[in-house]
């Protein structure tokens, strides 16, 4: 039997430009985007919401969602969830019949 996952995406509109959401950090990593920033907080078991900073390609994986505040530089600053609603993950297997 051969099986392969799926990610199905109704929306991707759940981030939040501009704003920070200080401290709670499990880890850091660099990211090329949001989106990747998202998906290495979907690869840790504890991350609850993510902040990337743009400029320096710095994700922040947070294990909770402080209080948010206005980031001096609004343009360099996505955070978000660690999954939109209608994000999914869909494991589909082919059973092969032998002939």
């Amino acid at each position: 039997m051969a099986c392969t996952y799926f990610s199905l995406t109704y929306s991707d509109n759940c981030y939040d430009e501009g704003l920070n959401y200080e401290g709670h950090d499990l880890s850091q990593t660099q990211a090329s985007n949001g989106k990747e920033c998202q998906r290495s907080c979907q690869n840790v078991v504890a991350c609850k919401f993510w902040t990337f900073l743009k400029s320096t390609k710095q994700c922040f994986i947070k294990w909770k969602q402080n209080e948010a505040s206005e980031y001096k530089n609004p343009e360099d600053i996505v955070t978000g969830p660690k999954f939109c609603q209608g994000i999914f993950k869909l494991k589909v297997c082919i059973r092969r019949k032998q002939v």
